[in-house]
């Protein structure tokens, strides 16, 4: 078998209809829809995008290289070819988006809302998800246009490989030196994502320098199947081959995973096979209902998603009737935007390519426009109740200094340390960012004008010897600063580790639909991808061994786990509020024993055998049946599982038993 050509001649056209390609379409854009839908089989269903990202770089390849060698390739007509491909239906979108936005959002989510449809309507999304993404971040669910992202890297894609293949044929006139280049190209991409997604894994998903390489593999495909004299015999191994690599990873594959790194090969050399053998009259490929949605795709995909969000919204997502219809009406909005805006887009809607390409700027220009007057009037907030306003602005009701803190505004050699109130320290809180959502209980419980604590914090870190996290934080180094600088201090004060224990166990709990299964974010010796008994017993062995360490030191206040209300209490209190429902944001007991029972167990460990004394909040926070989300109506959360400023207040009172009588 050859797998090169010498002259732009004989490579395939990409005008061709490909039922084969059609049918990808349809299994990538429904394995993204099942998965955001959280149905069941489909955890790694998000690899339809990487699908989508093969099937562009064949596509676009076979546009400009046929245009090159017809020599009627026009670089402006190219892209305004990809606008009207791409931009109508995202337009509509985000038109109905900040349509969507003003009956259902406050103030505060519509200007995100509004910031999101300008990144996404220039193509920037990518960038603006993946700066927002951190321990801080909203859920994914509050974002509206989060799927937009993958448009953003195809457009920046779509605006870089036309140059680069124009430039290259012009000097050497030889295919081979265009599929060296994109050999070379694509194999840098791809070694930097790998390395990237074990150093910062939220820039190797987003960013198009780490995704490139899968868009360049569609693009070789396209290049040597001007060779493929396969028998039919290799076209069966490697469409089914590639058929299997893809189920494998929409089945096995799942969102803990590191990601895209290596493991993106398997759907993507998946793709590339299905391409290269060009089957077309195969039953997988020829299924009506297989075309239909494949013809669908992208509207399917545009839609889709701010259907989840609603269903989000309206806390709908564990409801499988619910779930059905989400999935119903994202095909049934895909076919009208099909019907009504994708395919006019495709006919110029009736006029020539320049007056089409005029008007969809003009139509792009409004929405931007309005979206910007959103940003600038400050969300429009006489759309609501001024109440609304004020619960929505709970969610940034917390000390921005504690952010700070975790994040490395007071690093000394390598760790983190705030001082909160006087210079005479009475007391070290220590741990993840609960201990920094609650420093300022802690600080002031101190009955003294002169009274402070230090605050001793990394985000996402459990106060564990030999731990490592999965996202990246260096907890162990941590660890390491704690012990070392606790040693410089007095042995009379005192430290309140306060930390999200179940976190390190068994995962977050936050947007979790069902009964998943979510692979612990840190690991010892040993990675496990469920809390097995095993990996529980060394998590409760390995704590108990570091806090009674910390004990033979000082003296040890362990705080019982703080509620998880799994909803962005200040967003949903707004919501309840706009929709006139009656409803208060909580969990029951039953539910939060079940949730921390192992950390329970842990720190009742601690205290028998090395009698650390253990603080409750619950009395503050709960009743006999219910921990709540509110007081009085407020907000005491400034997200789903953090106390803000105002919950604070409330647990005052427990921490004042460190120092009555001191």
């Amino acid at each position: 078998m050859k797998f090169a050509v010498s002259s732009l001649a004989a490579v395939p056209s990409s005008q061709i209809f490909r039922s084969d390609i059609n049918a990808l379409r349809a299994w990538a854009v429904m394995s993204v829809v099942f998965y955001h839908f959280a149905i069941p089989g489909f955890s790694g269903g998000f690899v339809g995008v990487d699908i989508f990202f093969v099937i562009s770089g064949f596509l676009m390849a076979g546009i400009i290289l046929k245009g090159i060698s017809n020599k009627k390739f026009s670089l402006i007509e190219f892209y305004f070819a990809r606008l009207r491909r791409i931009a109508p239906g995202l337009i509509a979108l985000c038109a109905a988006t900040i349509a969507m936005g003003w009956f259902l959002l406050a103030p505060d989510d519509y200007i995100k809302m509004a910031e999101h449809v300008r990144d996404a309507l220039i193509f920037s999304s990518n960038n603006t998800f993946r700066k927002e993404a951190g321990y801080f971040d909203t859920l994914s669910h509050d974002k509206w246009l989060l799927h937009t992202w993958s448009l953003s890297v195809e457009w920046q894609f779509y605006l870089i490989l036309p140059l680069l293949l124009n430039f290259v044929w012009l000097i050497t006139k030889n295919i081979r030196w265009l599929l060296f280049l994109l050999l070379i190209l694509g194999f840098f991409s791809l070694f930097a994502s790998v390395i990237k997604t074990g150093d910062d894994a939220v820039k190797a998903f987003y960013l198009l320098k780490y995704r490139c390489w899968e868009m360049i593999f569609g693009s070789i495909v396209y290049l040597i199947s001007g060779s493929n004299n396969l028998s039919i015999r290799y076209k069966k191994l490697f469409y089914y081959l590639g058929f299997l690599l893809i189920f494998w990873s929409i089945a096995f594959i799942d969102a803990d995973d590191a990601w895209p790194g290596y493991l993106a090969l398997v759907p993507v050399i998946g793709t590339a096979l299905i391409i290269y053998a060009a089957r077309q009259n195969v039953f997988l490929n020829n299924i009506i209902f297989v075309q239909w949605i494949g013809s669908r795709s992208y509207s399917i995909y545009l839609w889709h998603w701010p259907i989840v969000v609603l269903l989000a919204y309206f806390q709908r997502s564990e409801s499988v009737a619910w779930v059905c219809c989400g999935v119903l009406t994202s095909l049934v909005l895909g076919h009208f935007s099909f019907t009504y805006i994708e395919n006019p887009a495709r006919k110029n809607f009736g006029f020539s390519g320049a007056q089409s390409s005029g008007l969809i700027i003009i139509a792009a220009a409004i929405v931007f426009l309005a979206a910007t007057y959103i940003i600038k009037a400050n969300g429009l907030p006489y759309r609501v109740d001024e109440q609304v306003i004020n619960l929505a602005n709970e969610r940034h009701n917390v000390a921005k200094s504690a952010r700070d803190c975790i994040y490395g505004a007071d690093r000394k050699e390598g760790a983190l340390s705030c001082t909160y109130g006087g210079r005479s320290i009475r007391a070290i809180v220590l741990g993840d960012s609960h201990a920094a959502a609650l420093v300022s209980a802690v600080q002031s419980a101190i009955n003294e004008d002169s009274g402070g604590v230090y605050l001793w914090s990394r985000a996402a870190c459990p106060f564990i010897k030999g731990v490592t996290a999965r996202i990246g934080q260096n907890c162990e180094e941590f660890v390491g600063w704690v012990f070392e600088h606790s040693k410089s201090e007095s042995a009379n004060i005192p430290v309140v580790i306060i930390a999200r224990s179940s976190l390190y166990a068994f995962g977050a709990n936050e947007g979790v639909v069902g009964n998943k299964v979510i692979k612990p974010p840190v690991y010892f010796d040993k990675v496990y991808d469920s809390p097995e008994p095993k990996f529980l017993e060394e998590l409760k062995e390995r704590s108990v061994a570091t806090i009674c360490e910390l004990a033979g030191q000082r003296k040890v206040y362990l705080v019982r786990p703080i509620p998880e209300m799994k909803v962005p209490v200040p967003q949903v209190m707004a919501r309840y509020k706009m929709m006139g429902i009656d409803k208060r944001v909580s969990i029951s007991l039953t539910e939060y024993y079940s949730r921390h029972q192992f950390a329970f167990a842990l720190q009742d460990e601690a205290k028998a055998r090395c009698g650390v004394e253990i603080l409750d909040p619950l009395p503050y926070l709960c009743d006999k049946n219910e921990c709540y989300g509110d007081f009085n109506g407020r907000p005491i959360y400034f997200d789903d599982d953090h106390l803000n400023n105002f919950g604070n207040t409330i647990l005052t009172p427990m921490f004042s038993q460190i120092f009555n009588g001191k």
